[in-house]
């Protein structure tokens, strides 16, 4: 579902002479898989799998950029953590990862099977700092006005008094 192997090929792609590094954190069934195509793709050194971790957010502060290759979502809340982190988001359009996103992000945004975008993509942002910290604040903003507590419970507040006339 999540497509960490869409994402390693695509980081293997993207990251060739730069000095970039890929964190893969959770656990699944592709662990080995993931291990033994980092070593085809000559990024083995380069990729960090830490497995589970309890709250994951607290890595998003090391990281430059938040990808998201899934085949499949519907609101991730991992993006919204990093978009408050002031990360830019590479992505696939699934579910509701485009919505979520302000304008000005949603040209990272590919078609799940466009692999040579998600590559574009992600290079752009690997070596282009300006461009990172300008959509990375641009995210941190539209959280902020969009994904807060208060305005999501006055959002669901809004719909539940609707719904019920």
């Amino acid at each position: 579902e999540k497509n960490p192997r869409r994402l390693e090929r695509a980081f293997a792609a993207a990251s060739r002479g730069l000095d970039a590094h890929l964190v893969l954190v959770g656990e699944g069934v592709e662990r080995d898989a993931i291990k033994a195509d980092a070593e085809h793709l000559g990024i083995a050194a380069r990729v960090h799998m830490p497995g589970f971790v309890a709250h994951p957010h607290s890595y998003m502060a090391w990281f430059d950029v938040y990808a998201i290759p899934s085949n499949t979502e519907q609101f991730p809340i991992s993006q919204v953590e990093a978009m408050a982190a002031r990360l830019p988001v590479v992505a696939t359009d699934v579910g509701d990862v485009r919505a979520i996103l302000p304008d000005e992000s949603r040209h990272l945004v590919t078609p799940a099977g466009d692999d040579e975008a998600l590559v574009a993509n992600l290079r752009a942002l690997l070596t282009d700092s300006a461009m990172r910290a300008r959509l990375g604040a641009a995210n941190r903003a539209h959280v902020e006005a969009h994904y807060q507590l208060d305005s999501v419970l006055g959002a669901y507040d809004s719909v539940y008094s609707d719904a019920m006339g």
